[in-house]
C-alpha cells in the first residue's frame, strides 16, 4: 500500500476509477477533492468549497481568496470582486497595489479615488463609441480638444488663453489684465450681427448695420480725446458741450444755445447778446426781434460798441421787415457809432435801397461773365395795362422824373429823351446820304396788337406803324431782332413752343432710387430730392426764330433828312413859281 506525506496511517487507494468520489485529506475528514462532474474537479477546505478546476481555469468559489503570489494563466475570471489590500500609491508604471504589462479594459464604470496619470507624452483620452472625440496632450504645451465642447456651469481659466481664427485672433493676457482682439478681428453683438466693434489698423469702427438706432445710454456721456482733453460733455436734464482744443464752444442752456464760449450777458429787458465766432454777435428779443451784427455789438449800457477795429454791420429782423445798416469805421470800444440804413425789405414785401456809393448811386451788379442779365420787374399776375400802376419809376423828392407805366408807354418830365450825341465823341463826320427813296418805300401802316385783341376783342385798338419785314427790304439796317418771349410764342408757334402741365421738367421734385445713375455714379443718395428743372408752365421751351424789331431811333433821323431834302425840294420849286409869277 502507498503512503503520503508523513502519515503513517495508511490511505488505501483503489487502483479501480473512482469517478464521482470524494476523496478525504485530512484527519477531521473536512479537507477532500472531488471529481463528480465531468472535467472539472472542486477542492474543498475545512468543510467550504473554496477552489474549482476546469479546462484551463482557476476559479476561487465565492468567500475564498488567492492568497499574492505568482499566478500564470491565460485567464482568471472572479464572477465577485477581486481585492488587493496594498495600499500603495503607484508613481510609475512598476509599481502601486495592481499591476498589468498589458492594456487595462474596464466594461463598467471606473472609479478612482485620488489622482489619474498619464505619463507618456502625446497621451491620448478618447471618448465615444467610435473616439470620435479626442483630448491629446501636446508635450510641454497643454491639451488639443479635437472638436468644440459645451460646459454646464463656471469655468474658470487660470492662465493666458488665445482663441485662433481663420484669419486674426483673440488673446486673454493674465497679467496685463488685458482682452486683445487683432485688427480687423470683430466683437458682435445681435442674431444677424448687426452691431460689431473692431479696429482695422488705422480706424475703430462702432458699425450699426440693421435697422434699429444706436443707444448710448448714461446720466451723463463725455467724450475725450485720448491725452484727457475734453471733446464733448452730455448731462442728464442739463447742458451739452461741445469744446474745441479743451475749450467750451458751444453750450445748450435752458433758453438755447451758447456759441463761441461767451456766456449771454442780459442787456436790457428780454434781450440777450451771444458772440458768433471771432466777430460776430447774435442778439435775439423776446418780442421777436434778432439782430446778426458783425464787428459790432449791444453791450451792457444798452449801446452800440466796436468789438475790433474796421467796419460794422448790422443785420436785423423785426416786425415781418428785414434791415441792413452799414456802420462807419471806429476803433475798439468805441460806443454808439452811426449806423446807416443801406436796404429795407418791409412786412408788405416793398424793397428798399439807400445807398450812397460812387455818387450817391444805388448799384445792382450782375457779376456773370457769359450771360448777364439787368433788372427784371415783373407782375406776376396779368398786367393792370393802364397807365396807373408802372414798372419803373425815378422821382426826387418832388416830381417824378421817368417812368415806365404797365402799358409799356414811358413818359418823362419835360419830354425830352435825350442821347449822347456830342462832337467831340464822334468822329469821320460827313453829310448823310440821300434819304428819299427809302422813305418813299416805307410802307405805312394800320394794325392792332394779338395780344391786345386777346384781352379787349373787338375794342382793341387800332395802331399806326411799319411791319418790320416789309421795312427790311427796303433798309435792313433798321431791323434787329431779339429772343421772343412766352406772350409771342403764344401767339405764334413759328418762334417756338412753351412748357406745358405734361412736360416732365415741369413737374414735382421726385426722389432718387437705388436705379438711378446719378446715385451709382454721383454723391447723390437714395431718398435725396431730384430736383426738378426750374422752368415753369409758359416758360419758353424751344426758340424756332427771333422777333424782328425795327429801330425807329434811326428810322426818325432817315425821316428827318428826307424832310430836308422834300424842304429844299419846295423852296426850289416856291422860287421858281415865284419866278414865274413875276414875270
Amino acid at each position: 500500500m502507498p503512503y503520503f506525506g508523513n502519515n503513517p496511517s495508511p490511505l488505501l487507494l483503489n487502483t479501480v476509477a473512482q469517478n464521482g468520489k470524494e476523496m478525504t485529506l485530512d484527519a477531521d475528514a473536512d479537507t477532500s477533492i472531488t471529481a463528480d462532474t465531468d472535467d472539472q474537479i472542486d477542492i474543498k477546505i475545512g468543510g467550504a468549497d473554496d477552489f474549482q478546476f476546469t479546462a484551463n481555469t482557476f476559479t476561487a468559489q465565492s468567500g475564498s481568496t488567492i492568497a499574492a503570489q505568482a499566478l500564470t494563466a491565460t485567464t482568471i475570471t472572479a464572477s465577485g470582486i477581486v481585492k488587493t489590500d496594498d495600499a500603495t500609491d503607484a508613481t510609475s508604471t512598476t509599481d502601486g497595489s495592481l499591476q498589468t504589462d498589458g492594456g487595462l479594459s474596464v466594461v463598467k464604470d471606473a472609479v478612482f479615488g485620488d489622482d489619474v496619470k498619464l505619463l507618456s507624452d502625446s497621451a491620448v483620452l478618447s471618448f465615444g463609441a467610435d473616439s470620435e472625440v479626442t483630448l491629446t496632450h501636446a508635450a510641454d504645451t497643454g491639451l488639443t480638444l479635437n472638436t468644440g465642447w459645451t460646459v454646464t456651469g463656471t469655468t474658470t481659466l487660470n492662465d493666458d488663453v488665445t482663441f485662433t481664427g481663420a484669419n486674426y485672433n483673440v488673446m486673454w493676457d493674465k497679467s496685463a489684465n488685458d482682452l486683445s482682439f487683432d485688427d480687423n478681428a470683430k466683437l458682435t453683438f445681435g442674431a444677424s450681427n448687426d452691431l460689431s466693434v473692431y479696429h482695422d489698423g488705422s480706424n475703430t469702427y462702432i458699425d450699426e448695420s440693421g435697422t434699429g438706432a444706436l443707444f448710448i445710454r448714461s446720466s451723463r456721456v463725455s467724450i475725450h480725446k485720448y491725452t484727457g482733453e475734453t471733446m464733448i460733455n452730455a448731462t442728464e436734464d442739463s447742458a451739452v458741450s461741445l469744446y474745441y482744443d479743451d475749450s467750451k464752444k458751444l453750450e445748450t442752456t435752458t433758453n438755447g444755445v451758447v456759441v463761441g464760449g461767451v456766456t449771454a450777458e442780459t442787456q436790457q429787458s428780454g434781450m440777450k447778446t451771444v458772440q458768433v465766432g471771432a466777430r460776430g454777435f447774435l442778439t435775439p428779443y423776446d418780442d421777436g426781434a434778432v439782430y446778426l451784427n458783425s464787428n459790432i455789438f449791444y453791450n451792457a449800457s444798452g449801446q452800440w460798441e466796436y468789438a475790433t477795429n474796421g467796419y460794422g454791420n448790422v443785420l436785423s429782423l423785426n416786425d415781418g421787415a428785414l434791415y441792413y445798416y452799414r456802420v462807419a469805421s471806429g476803433s475798439d470800444g468805441d460806443v454808439n457809432p452811426t449806423l446807416t440804413q443801406s436796404f429795407l425789405s418791409d412786412r408788405d414785401g416793398a424793397f428798399f435801397v439807400y445807398a450812397n456809393h460812387n455818387g450817391d448811386v444805388a448799384s445792382i451788379i450782375q457779376n456773370s461773365a457769359s450771360t448777364p442779365y439787368g433788372i427784371d420787374s415783373k407782375f406776376n399776375s396779368v398786367a393792370p395795362d393802364n397807365t396807373t400802376n408802372w414798372f419803373y419809376n425815378a422821382s426826387d423828392s418832388s416830381l417824378t422824373r421817368f417812368r415806365v407805366y404797365s402799358d409799356g408807354d414811358v413818359v418823362n418830365h419835360d419830354n425830352s429823351y435825350g442821347a449822347s450825341s456830342d462832337e467831340r465823341i464822334k468822329q469821320d463826320i460827313v453829310d448823310a446820304n440821300s434819304q428819299w427813296d427809302d422813305i418813299k418805300a416805307i410802307k405805312v401802316r394800320n394794325f392792332k396788337k394779338k395780344d391786345d385783341v386777346d384781352q379787349y376783342g373787338d375794342k382793341a385798338w387800332t395802331q399806326i406803324g411799319v411791319i418790320a419785314q416789309e421795312l427790311e427790304t427796303v433798309s435792313p439796317k433798321l431791323i434787329k431782332e431779339h429772343p421772343p418771349t412766352a406772350n409771342d410764342i403764344k401767339h405764334s408757334a413759328e418762334f417756338g413752343t412753351l412748357y406745358t402741365k405734361d412736360d416732365e421738367e415741369t413737374q414735382d421734385a421726385v426722389l432718387y432710387t437705388k436705379d438711378d445713375k446719378e446715385v451709382k455714379n454721383g454723391s447723390q443718395k437714395v431718398g435725396d430730392i431730384k430736383t426738378p428743372s426750374t422752368k415753369q408752365i409758359g416758360d419758353v421751351k424751344e426758340i424756332k426764330a427771333n422777333v424782328k424789331k425795327v429801330s425807329y431811333s434811326v428810322l426818325y433821323m432817315k425821316a428827318v433828312k428826307a424832310l430836308q431834302e422834300a424842304m429844299t425840294r419846295i423852296e426850289t420849286l416856291e422860287a421858281k413859281v415865284k419866278t414865274l409869277e413875276e414875270a
